[in-house]
């Protein structure tokens, strides 16, 4: 069955879209070697309140132009190959994963997610729990109130827009618990700060916070190692 969806449907770079050669692979030679992976200190990000994040990629050029396909093409189908990618540089620098308890998931309004199909950080979640063999995630938080558009503002209209606009779920079993929030981009972290705040506020241990990409400069390892 596989050698015949293969045919029809022939798996592609999830960079360039150009028809891999070999089943399994998620991305072509050409790729391999032009997409940079963050280095270690490059790929960590501080925030208000989550206690680390790590992202895997810097988001330009063609990272950019995956994730938002991803987001906004109907490219479901992204979420594994981006979440091996991403859980690789994860466990590249995290340390010890068994200080996770749980993993769940940035939160996205009923329209946005109406509109695209689904919402792009729970299938992240989803395949990266699979790879760093985890849990499911769960769905531990829920937008209390409309917000514009992050992408339209500012550093401290993003941090305005969302305040108090993000809470934990009632009855969401977290107290003390440590916690992985997965997204697919980090800019300021106003958005993971948030998200952070609303699960400490209901009880939670540590939050850590992992994306495919963030918004900086500076990678310098390619793909193959």
């Amino acid at each position: 069955m596989r050698f015949f969806l293969n045919i029809l449907y022939p798996p592609k770079c999830v960079f360039c879209g150009k028809i891999l050669n070999k089943d399994g692979e998620d991305v072509c030679e050409d790729c391999s070697e032009e997409v940079m992976f963050l280095s270690e200190g490059e790929a960590a990000s501080k925030g208000e309140f989550f206690d680390g994040c790590i992202s895997a990629f810097p988001y330009k050029e063609k990272v950019r132009a995956a994730i938002l396909r991803f987001k906004n093409k109907r490219c479901s189908h992204y979420a594994a190959p981006l979440a091996k990618m991403t859980a690789f540089v994860f466990k590249r620098d995290f340390g010890d994963i068994d200080k996770i308890d749980m993993i769940t998931f940035v939160p996205t309004d009923g329209k946005t997610k109406f509109r695209r199909g689904y919402n792009q950080a729970e299938l992240l979640a989803k395949e990266f729990a699979k790879e760093l063999k985890l849990p499911p995630p769960k769905a531990l938080m829920y937008e209390a109130r409309k917000t514009e558009k992050q992408a339209r503002l500012s550093a401290e209209k993003r941090k305005a827009n969302l305040l108090g606009a993000i809470r934990a779920k009632k009855g969401a079993e977290i107290k003390g618990k440590n916690i992985l929030v997965v997204d697919d981009i980090i800019t300021t972290g106003s958005t993971l700060s948030e998200c952070a705040r609303a699960l400490k506020t209901a009880g939670s241990g540590k939050v850590y916070c992992v994306t495919a990409a963030k918004t900086e400069k500076g990678a310098k390892k390619p793909l193959k190692k």
